[in-house]
């Protein structure tokens, strides 16, 4: 046996062998001779990746530690992101002769002074100690902060019984009937954004706390109330996270909100009288167990509106974040009837569920009868989501098919009947026959209405496989359905504005970028007065999202980088 010499970078040579420990990782696993050489030894210079050589000398950890450890970490918070009820139990080991400054690149570094999901469902007794913080409200504060959440209600989906509710919540804490504590504290949380509360940015993660960590009580209760009650918690806490443009957690309690509806069996609240004076105990309501039968048809029409505001949900933002929606079965799975009112249920009259007003919509949508503010909100948020899955699942080859075009065509007169349908109910809005409230949930139906046809078409006018006229065809529905949105928004009220639903500031963004294309393209054709005539259509929707972003975080960074001289990219939402 001998000894190997390596030339070194001095000109000499160096022994092969060199204590334990001091030779460079990459010759420790390819179990090589390394001769010590900095910054790179002879074998890895030898390489055409010397750049691998790394030492460790007990001092520090390499750089492909550190950027592995960092990658745990990043693995670590998205699995806290997808799940806030993600605890991890693992444990980072670090070298106790390490520098601590380098061996401790923790999350709080990475992300700043946020904690993580699992640190705030644990809780500190620091946090509940410190004066610094101001303590949760007392429980009196939460009527007078339920009066200021009221007037927002409805479009934030909350659709139990007003009065019951107040009533409720008057009643001591621990009480079967009292609401549960989750709900009131997601309440409680939108009506300090409401109100611009100055402790709101100490208070909010504290309310968010809590609620998160109560839920899991109100879902396994025993008390029916209180599990309809966990479904719109849910429902409230994932659009505030929606409009605070936390789009993660926002999606994974829409998918909560759905959850809970489903797995008490809301989606199947089929129901046929037995009897010729039909009373709530004589309805089929389909729901497990003896204790979940509605007392009453308000309690039977909490149960039902809730359902179809978790629905809408999970279809609309699903849409606007690009996403699937979490409830993946076909609508007609879904017994649950559409509603006409937002409150209560009547029982005597036939009621379609949403396959019947798709199968037949001159029946259930299209006469002065069966026309309904609440259902129309409904079915455009179905036509909505329906009209994005169509087109997102065409591929080149599939588009030019028959079979898709039927398809789109379809749906096309499905969508064109619904919107004229709204336009010939539209005088009772001008006319002040709808109340407030309806009146700002029509408005989101004819804007679902005009966006569909935008998610249908747009895809179909930039694909190069598609005859020129049909492409020119769905480019001008796109745009028309852009102007018409413009002409909805230029008839409400600028004090209704901040009381819309969010989701509408998102499709005012989609049908925005379709307005300002169009400018640009009427600028290329010297068609300046057709330009102006169009630019001034989109200052009205403009206006309206920097309206609607005071409370809306996530709309108010949208309408900032929109601007007539910016390129669009995509018109879609």
């Amino acid at each position: 046996m001998f000894s190997r010499q390596f030339p070194s970078s001095t000109g000499g040579s160096v022994a092969a062998y060199l204590p334990r420990g001091q030779a460079c990782i990459t010759c420790r696993r390819k179990k090589m001779k390394c001769d010590g050489a900095k910054p790179y030894c002879t074998p890895c210079s030898m390489t055409k990746r010397k750049e691998d050589c790394e030492y460790t000398d007990r001092q520090g950890r390499t750089q492909t530690e550190i950027l592995e450890e960092r990658l745990r970490q990043l693995q670590h918070r998205v699995k806290e992101l997808e799940n806030p009820l993600y605890i991890s139990t693992s444990i980072l080991l670090h070298d106790p002769r390490s520098n601590s400054q380098s061996s401790s690149t923790s999350l709080e570094s990475s992300y700043g002074s946020h904690c993580s999901v699992s640190d705030r469902l644990k809780g500190s007794n620091r946090d509940l100690l410190s004066p610094a913080v101001p303590p949760l409200l007392h429980v009196d504060d939460v009527h007078g902060l339920f009066q200021n959440f009221l007037p927002h209600a409805r479009r934030l989906g909350f659709y139990l019984n007003v009065n019951r509710f107040m009533s409720s919540m008057s009643l001591p804490i621990g009480h079967p009937v009292r609401p549960h504590s989750s709900l009131l504290d997601v309440i409680s949380l939108w009506a300090l954004r409401i109100a611009r509360h100055p402790n709101l940015s100490e208070l909010e993660n504290r309310y968010i706390t809590s609620a998160i960590s109560s839920m899991p009580s109100a879902l396994g209760s025993a008390t029916s109330k209180h599990r309809v009650q966990c479904c719109q918690a849910e429902i409230l806490l994932a659009l505030y996270f929606f409009c605070d443009g936390r789009l993660l957690e926002g999606r994974y309690h829409a998918s909560a909100a759905m959850s809970a509806a489903v797995s008490s069996g809301l989606h199947q609240i089929g129901w046929k009288p037995q009897s010729s004076s039909p009373s709530v105990g004589s309805l089929k309501t389909d729901l497990p167990g003896e204790a979940n039968r509605p007392s009453d048809t308000v309690e039977l029409g909490e149960k039902i509106n809730v359902f179809w505001s978790a629905f809408l949900l999970d279809r609309c933002w699903s849409v606007a974040i690009s996403s699937a929606p979490s409830f993946i079965e076909e609508e007609s799975a879904i017994t649950t009837p559409v509603p006409c009112r937002s409150e209560g249920f009547e029982i005597t009259e036939e009621r379609p569920t949403l396959e019947d007003c798709f199968a037949s919509p001159t029946r259930w949508i299209t006469t002065s009868e069966a026309f309904s503010v609440r259902r129309s909100q409904i079915i455009s948020g179905a036509l909505f989501e329906r009209a994005t899955r169509l087109v997102s699942a065409a591929t080149p080859e599939l588009v030019t098919s028959q079979t898709f075009l039927r398809s789109i065509g379809a749906l096309e007169d499905a969508i064109m009947v619904f919107n004229n349908t709204l336009a010939n109910n539209s005088i009772s809005m001008f006319d002040s026959v709808m109340s407030v409230k309806d009146r700002r949930t029509f408005v989101l139906s004819q804007t679902l209405g005009q966006a569909s046809i935008i998610q249908l078409h747009y895809m179909l006018s930039g694909m190069g496989r598609l005859d020129a006229m049909v492409k020119e065809r769905s480019t001008n529905l796109c745009t028309e359905a852009a102007r018409q949105i413009s002409f909805i928004v230029g008839q409400i009220s600028p004090e209704d504005f901040e009381f819309l639903d969010p989701i509408i500031g998102i499709v005012w963004l989609s049908a925005s970028r379709i307005l300002a294309n169009e400018v640009k393209k009427c600028h290329a054709r010297q068609a300046y007065q057709n330009a102006e005539m169009i630019a001034y259509e989109l200052s009205h929707i403009l206006s309206a999202m920097e309206v609607i972003g005071k409370s809306c975080p996530l709309i108010a960074f949208q309408a900032s980088g929109m601007a007539l001289n910016e390129p669009s990219e995509s018109h879609r939402v």
